[in-house]
């Protein structure tokens, strides 16, 4: 079970097809079985874009005046964890939320298409942070620009849905409701225990 560049490369390209409402973009995914468990190579792919923007919010933190912990092997644990957990949480829900659906048959392709599309959802992130890098935008103006790519994030996550699930409007919507409160909890929760570790 191999992933090498040219496969992460049609996997992407699909994903981004996904996001310029290319319903057909779904038959470019390798949507075997093998294909669902490669589809958690993007954990590894994502990654880079997972640490840079996470360097880049904290450094936006700082410069409006919001604590900044302390890095230290803690810290490390807590993104590790909240990384790990990010990927695995919408998964695990999935089970169960598809289940109640009667959509248990469209789980892989669900996932298949999420897992991709995560790339593509952080790529969205890399406008603010670079845009403040280069000083062309203020902190708060950074925090207002990822408001608006979080409406389109979530429109992604919502059409991507839809088309994997072949469902109707209302309940991709749900789904992807589904999965940006359970990332709020996810978040919540290591967030405490952050501050529990930093007192």
């Amino acid at each position: 079970m191999s992933v090498d560049i040219a496969y992460v490369q049609r996997s992407i390209d699909a994903a981004a097809r996904l996001a310029l409402r290319d319903a057909q973009a779904m038959a470019s995914f390798d949507l075997t079985a093998d294909g669902f468990f490669r589809s958690f190579a993007a954990m590894i792919v994502a990654l880079p874009l997972y640490v840079v923007l996470n360097y880049g919010w904290e450094t936006i933190a700082v410069t409006i005046g919001e604590k900044h912990a302390e890095a230290n092997a803690a810290h490390f644990a807590l993104y590790t964890i909240d990384y790990v957990l990010s990927w695995l949480a919408f998964p695990v829900v999935m089970i169960f939320v598809l289940r109640f659906l009667g959509l248990t048959e469209r789980y892989s392709a669900l996932i298949i298409a999420y897992n991709w599309g995560t790339i593509i959802v952080l790529l969205l992130d890399v406008p603010p942070i670079a845009l403040f890098g280069l000083g062309l935008i203020t902190a708060v103006q950074a925090f207002l620009l990822e408001l608006v790519i979080f409406g389109i994030g979530l429109y992604y996550r919502f059409f991507s849905a839809m088309t994997a699930l072949q469902s109707k409007a209302s309940v991709a919507m749900a789904i992807a409701l589904i999965d940006f409160i359970t990332l709020t909890f996810l978040a919540l929760g290591l967030g405490a225990l952050g501050g529990l570790l930093n007192t």
